[in-house]
């Protein structure tokens, strides 16, 4: 049988990110497959457990985890998990030692090893314990299934579970026993085991924790299991997570803003050699700092840094002190790896104490730059934005923006964002019924080359006043975001989502475990379905956490809590938050870096992304005949770039995930736009074989 990829691509393509191709001869409803006792509910699930799948080998068995740039080998005792970056080159070793209540243990034998797809399971029988592995895009789960307490329990010990930690990294336990961090010899944060949580057969959560051995050597993990009904399921997670920061910066993570595989962290306090914003680049699962972007002639006094936006190769850097606080952005571009100005934007009717550059937003060819100081009228502080747009390598500005119902104190523009034609203004001082600082936000869109305001929004709370909604605001299509940090004095982040051209309120959103003073909404970002919202306060000592939400239908439900791995007071991480994908970066402005205090730090979290396989725009599943009555799949590569796609023919390895009538023997052709033959492939390991185990996907 014989399958056919046509390819359209540029005249500056070289090669090409993961493209997954999967053929089967059946037409009709999307498959399901089973893994274990779950099941697939679409071939894309199924490809995402296959890339991710585990090999058996001569020793027991192997996988790639690509998103986290780790290798990984299992044995019957232990697993290895090895860095496929070459500058970082750690080795850990992790294995089950023994098992018991408190320091009465009992040494725990190989067990027997099984794989099935993306998971490993070490079955000690003798033990009533299995210990299992299942490789997946946010990391390594790594849990254990008790079947029955192991012994009789004396005192008031815990149930604990011992592992042995070899090779290059150090275990150290934080977030009070729920994490730890596991750190190379150079003192670098190289891995995270994180999310631990354990429920009994009744779904009861139990109170669990780590501890470390006096030189890191051991991990235990511990629970409380007086009032629990076995089995204990134990489910923590190896991740990746990867700290950045400057040396020579001061408030650094004040501002962050991701675009892909580049970030942009602004550093607005004068530091070492002045303000600046850094600008970040990720290679696998490693950043680094491409250049340290500055303004010329700046008297490091200006704020540059204060809010900073990206997107693709420009960037825009608000500089809200610049000239007396009458302000500045400076649009910066890349050409290669070296970024330089191209234009400094000023407004066009601008004076001392506008802070125009206080808030900055890309989009395209379109920027938008608050004002929220600005004098419009007699209104003082009543605040304004302005568009700009490029056209070559000019900008020009299109058009201020105030509100219809400015008024003095109003600070339209303390926040902004933008997406297409549309745009999100914050306004914090706005009063509603009565209600002072209250706050509002205001949508604008454009027809041809004029904004016009769309709608006026506010939150559906009924304090007082002073919520200040409108703090931070976010947009994604037809949904935007705006927090209000002091609404209850805990804060909320509100969702409107327009329908027409109509925008409603679709909930507020709370954290879990809110308190007086944390700050929750003082930054927003939204992307899709998944929304991050900053708290630079919360905890006793203004430590500060980000919290991410998730939207299924018209629900948002929290997912997850995040914190530094090295926490400290008044370090107020949430500062600043940006999303790309299913990369999250948090600022810390106040974290002290060895003796510089406020030299301030960025933290990168990567969460699950649904379909990380890679199945891009293919969603037809038709019958694959012979000879000419073949299934052609195409794609295009834009951009100037050299880019990686690896395109895989799969057949008969569908069968082991529930899809029948898999091709039994599938060939790969390659075509140019002209329907020349590329390359064709029956085999991968004819001629790729070393270049493809590279990738970790075989």
């Amino acid at each position: 049988m014989k399958t056919t990829q046509f390819l359209k691509m540029p005249a500056t393509f070289v090669a090409l990110g993961v493209i997954a191709f999967a053929m089967s001869t059946v037409s009709g409803a999307a498959p399901t497959a089973t893994k274990g006792n779950r099941s697939y509910q679409s071939l894309s699930d199924a490809i995402t457990a296959m890339r991710y799948a585990v090999a058996e080998s001569e020793l027991g068995a192997t996988a790639a985890n690509t998103a986290n740039n780790v290798r990984m080998s299992f044995t019957s005792d232990e697993l290895q998990l090895k860095s496929i970056a070459q500058e970082k080159g750690w080795n850990l070793k992790w294995g089950l030692h023994s098992v018991g209540y408190g320091a009465n243990q009992t040494i725990v034998p190989a067990g027997e090893l099984r794989t099935n797809g993306n998971r490993v399971e070490l079955v000690r029988s003798g033990q009533n314990l299995t210990e299992w592995f299942v490789n997946n895009p946010s990391g390594l789960e790594h849990g254990f299934t008790v079947a029955a307490p192991p012994g009789t329990k004396t005192g008031r010990g815990a149930l604990r579970l011992v592992m042995k930690v070899k090779g290059d990294l150090t275990a150290r336990v934080d977030q009070d026993g729920q994490a730890l961090t596991l750190t190379s010899e150079r003192g670098e944060h190289v891995l995270r085991y994180e999310k631990l949580k354990v429920w009994d057969a009744n779904g009861q959560t139990l109170v669990a924790r780590m501890r470390t051995s006096g030189s890191g050597g051991e991990v235990w993990l511990e629970v409380e299991d007086e009032a629990a009904v076995y089995p204990l399921t134990i489910d923590p997670t190896f991740t990746l997570q990867q700290k950045l920061t400057a040396s020579d910066a001061f408030a650094f993570g004040n501002s962050v803003a991701i675009s892909g595989d580049t970030a942009v962290i602004g550093a607005p306090t004068a530091g070492v050699d002045g303000s600046a914003a850094y600008i970040f680049v990720r290679s696998g699962t490693t950043w680094t700092q491409q250049q340290r972007l500055t303004a010329p002639a700046g008297s490091g006094l200006d704020g540059f840094g204060n809010r900073v936006a990206i997107e693709g190769d420009t960037v825009t850097i608000g500089a809200a002190g610049d000239t007396g606080n009458r302000g500045a952005a400076y649009i910066f571009v890349r050409s290669g790896t070296t970024w330089t100005q191209q234009q400094k934007l000023t407004s066009s009717d601008g004076v001392g104490n506008d802070r125009f550059g206080a808030s900055v937003a890309i989009s395209g060819d379109s920027v938008i730059v608050g004002a929220a100081f600005d004098v419009v009228g007699s209104n003082t502080n009543q605040g304004s934005a302005y568009i700009f747009t490029r056209s070559g390598t000019t900008w020009t500005e299109q058009q201020k923006l105030i509100s219809s119902d400015g008024a003095t104190n109003h600070q339209f523009g303390g926040s902004v964002a933008i997406e297409g034609d549309t745009v999100i203004i914050g306004a914090i001082g706005v009063t509603v019924s009565s209600r002072a600082f209250q706050g509002a936000a205001y949508i604008f869109t454009r027809s041809g080359t004029t904004w016009s305001e769309q709608q006026r929004l506010t939150s559906s709370s009924n304090s007082s006043g002073n919520d200040l909604f409108g703090t931070s605001v976010s947009i994604s299509s037809d949904t935007v975001i705006a927090g209000a940090t002091e609404v209850n004095r805990t804060g909320s982040a509100y969702v409107f989502v327009r329908t027409g051209t109509t925008w409603t309120e679709q909930q507020r959103l709370t954290a879990s475990d809110g308190a007086s003073s944390d700050r929750f909404g003082g930054s927003v970002a939204i992307e899709g379905d998944t929304v991050i919202i900053g708290a630079d306060q919360n905890g006793t000592g203004d430590e500060g956490s980000a919290y991410i939400f998730a939207r299924s239908g018209t629900t948002w439900t929290q997912q997850q809590k995040l914190s530094a791995f090295d926490t400290a007071q008044q370090d107020f991480f949430g500062t600043s938050v940006a999303l790309s994908g299913n990369t999250v970066i948090v600022g810390a402005r106040g974290d002290d870096i060895g003796s510089n205090v406020d030299q301030g730090s960025a933290y990168v979290f990567l969460t699950p992304t649904p379909g990380d396989a890679g199945l891009l725009n293919i969603s037809t599943r038709l019958q694959v005949l012979t000879g000419d009555q073949v299934l052609i799949g195409g794609f295009i590569v834009t951009g100037t770039d050299p880019k990686m796609v690896i395109l895989r023919a799969i057949g008969p390895a569908l069968i082991d995930f529930g899809i029948s009538d898999a091709l039994a023997d599938p060939v790969l052709e390659l075509h140019a736009a002209d329907g020349s033959l590329i390359m064709s492939n029956d085999n991968w390991k004819m001629d790729q074989q070393s270049e493809i185990e590279m990738t970790g996907l075989a």
